[in-house]
């Protein structure tokens, strides 16, 4: 089976084309791609992210990625932090505005750390 030869991000890829080639004839309304770009840069990273929005405008797509070409398609970018405290993990969600998404891209180009959201939380 394919799921044993190819990683999580190898078989999001393999989906994302075939959603692509057969678009009208999958009756799926919502995907789920966990770091379907790992191991890509560049380049294959943008056509990816192309591709993925030109899926989106008939799907509804959750993409989890650290490349900002994928992030700069999002609408809505939201932004997931995991937190520990007294041993458990605590996850919360923050939809970005205009101005978070575009400073929060501009962190995953340049690698540096933390800043503070609009809505007062911290990178």
């Amino acid at each position: 089976p394919l799921s044993k030869v190819a990683s999580g991000g190898k078989l999001s890829r393999i989906i994302l084309t075939l959603k692509n080639i057969f678009p009208k004839h999958q009756g799926v309304a919502s995907v789920i791609f966990d770091y379907m770009d790992t191991g890509v840069t560049g380049r294959v990273a943008q056509a990816i992210a192309e591709k993925i929005y030109r899926l989106s405008i008939n799907s509804q797509l959750l993409c989890i990625t650290h490349l900002p070409q994928l992030t700069s398609m999002a609408d809505p970018h939201l932004f997931i932090r995991k937190q520990l405290a007294n041993d458990r993990t605590i996850t919360s969600v923050t939809v970005l505005t205009m101005e978070d998404k575009v400073t929060e891209i501009a962190r995953m180009i340049s690698g540096v750390g933390n800043y503070r959201f609009n809505d007062g939380n911290m990178a």
